[in-house]
């Protein structure tokens, strides 16, 4: 569990969200990349979204791989943002560290669904939840005790690759289970055993920002 509240804080609370908190002293070092926060923040959300409902379907048959791709992906997006020179490369980046979060929340699921008994389920996912308000503090921590622009992205770099890889190491496999339809809510109780989608339950199972 703890290898995924690291995931979460690293994909999260730094890869994600820490593109706000740290753009103010990346503009001070590198004045081209005023007005980069607004599109960074768009395509961020864009890859997100589009991250969830690709690893929806991955989450199936791969879950543990699915952790480590995200852990790759988010890391390679902070190297990304740690050398933008400019708006576009900055957003491009952006893009990519968005894409990881949205892996990470369908790996864990069928993960700590595996991992721990039916009736801790509740407090488990809460507790992974609680990995984005860990990176965010992190990520505020660096801001107020440096101004340093490289050495806050390899950080977030190293704490994605690394959580993603523990993931993937120390995490019980998942059986495959066989793609079905998608079958639209017919309201509770009425909707036949395996018909929601993986991606819709996967994020009302792990709920994030």
């Amino acid at each position: 569990m703890l290898a995924g509240v690291v995931l979460i804080a690293g994909t999260y609370g730094m890869a994600r969200f820490g593109v706000g908190l740290l753009h103010p002293q990346m503009v001070a070092a590198r004045p081209d990349l005023e007005g980069a926060l607004r599109p960074a923040g768009t395509a961020q959300f864009t890859s997100y979204c589009l991250a969830v409902l690709v690893g929806g379907r991955l989450a199936r048959r791969r879950a543990r791989q699915l952790a480590l791709d995200a852990g790759l992906v988010s890391g390679a997006g902070a190297v990304g943002l740690m050398l933008a020179p400019d708006v576009v490369a900055f957003t491009a980046a952006a893009f990519v560290a968005g894409a990881g979060a949205g892996l990470a929340s369908p790996a864990l699921v069928p993960l700590l669904d595996r991992a721990v008994p039916a009736e801790h389920s509740g407090l488990t996912q809460a507790a992974v939840n609680s990995g984005t308000a860990v990176g965010l503090v992190v990520v505020g921590t660096v801001v107020l005790v440096t101004s340093a622009v490289l050495t806050p992205w390899l950080m977030v770099a190293v704490v994605c690759v690394g959580a993603g890889w523990a993931v993937r190491r120390l995490a019980p496999d998942v059986p495959d289970v066989p793609d079905v339809p998608d079958v639209p809510d017919v309201g509770p109780g009425l909707a036949p055993t395996g018909g929601v989608s993986g991606t819709a339950a996967a994020v009302r199972r792990l709920s994030l920002p």
